[in-house]
């Protein structure tokens, strides 16, 4: 069959799958050419910025105590907190020993290998990546201590998961949460500067060992979140490159490991003069948080450079409609 007649008759499929998806936060991007072309991205990174603004609002006003409402001020103006001795060091060094132990019998703790979700460059780079089972409330057993003993780390005061929760605009619950023992080092596909998604969301870093500015820091454009005119150009430039600039033989707008790069766009030197740039290079035991539609990146390094060993906090986006209640 012709390939251009072959796009037309799917052409209808993907357009209903779209228009499905619209108020999904999990599907990034519309897969049909006719959506593409039209502002599809534009009122969806627009509904769910309105949903997340209210939602913060209330969430600031529900603080009696002026210093927190000051402090989701400047998270709502910058996009990322920084949380200093989130981990004292009197515990950093045990939960240090723990992550190692963990992705070193991975089978033992049913941690799964995803280190091939990022690509290198470089024979010499380093990219682990162990992603944790669930969190299990209550007296579960199906984990193990020293699982367990992570998650106690993480969720021993609310402050991440009331950060998670603003940055999303939805409530966070443990359940939802990803968890995973990463160590970096040298280039992979996380630097170049990207967005993760058109809707506001969360990560969070907890870096265990000390992160100078060479040992591939969390990079952050301060205040990039809140800018959606630019969010959707980046959008909408990476996604007709998709359309125009690749093998005709097949829709890349379907492949789900597509990144939205500023790089990819005529008004990425304009972006990198706009925004201050946030080098996280900070202490063992910080805990960063930060809403990953703003624009962000992992930090340079060399084969000199230290490893970044962190766990890595993900929430399990849902949909916009969550956000209405």
């Amino acid at each position: 069959m012709n390939i251009e007649l072959k796009k037309i008759l799917v052409e209808p499929k993907l357009m209903l799958k779209d228009f499905y998806h619209f108020f999904s936060n999990n599907y990034k991007w519309p897969r049909s050419y006719f959506f593409t072309l039209l502002p599809y991205q534009f009122f969806r990174i627009n509904l769910d910025n309105f949903l997340t603004t209210k939602f913060q609002n209330k969430f600031i006003n529900k603080y009696k105590k002026e210093y927190l409402k000051d402090k989701f001020d400047g998270a709502k103006k910058d996009g990322i907190v920084v949380n200093k001795q989130f981990i004292k060091n009197n515990q950093l060094l045990k939960l240090k020993d723990i992550c190692n132990n963990i992705i070193s019998e991975p089978s033992k703790h049913n941690v799964a290998d995803e280190g091939f979700r990022m690509r290198k460059v470089d024979q010499n780079a380093i990219h682990q990546y162990f992603r944790l089972p669930s969190f299990k409330e209550g007296c579960d057993q199906s984990n193990t201590s020293e699982v367990n003993y992570v998650y106690e780390m993480l969720f021993s005061n609310d402050k991440l998961l009331d950060q998670l929760t603003f940055f999303s605009g939805t409530k966070v619950r443990k359940e939802k949460i990803e968890i995973a023992i990463s160590k970096d080092r040298g280039w992979n596909s996380n630097t170049e500067w990207h967005t993760d998604c058109y809707c506001h969301t969360a990560k969070a870093f907890l870096y265990l060992n000390d992160v100078n500015e060479n040992d591939s820091p969390f990079c952050f454009l301060k205040g990039s979140h809140k800018d959606i005119d630019v969010r959707y150009r980046v959008e909408k430039e990476n996604l007709m490159n998709l359309i125009f600039n690749h093998d005709k033989t097949e829709n890349k707008l379907s492949d789900p490991e597509v990144y939205i790069l500023v790089k990819e766009t005529t008004i990425k030197d304009k972006i990198y003069q706009k925004y201050d740039i946030l080098k996280c290079a900070f202490p063992a035991g910080s805990l960063i948080v930060a809403d990953t539609s703003g624009f962000h990146r992992k930090g340079d390094s060399n084969n000199n450079s230290n490893e970044r060993f962190m766990i890595n906090v993900t929430f399990q986006r849902g949909s916009m409609i969550k956000k209405l209640f």
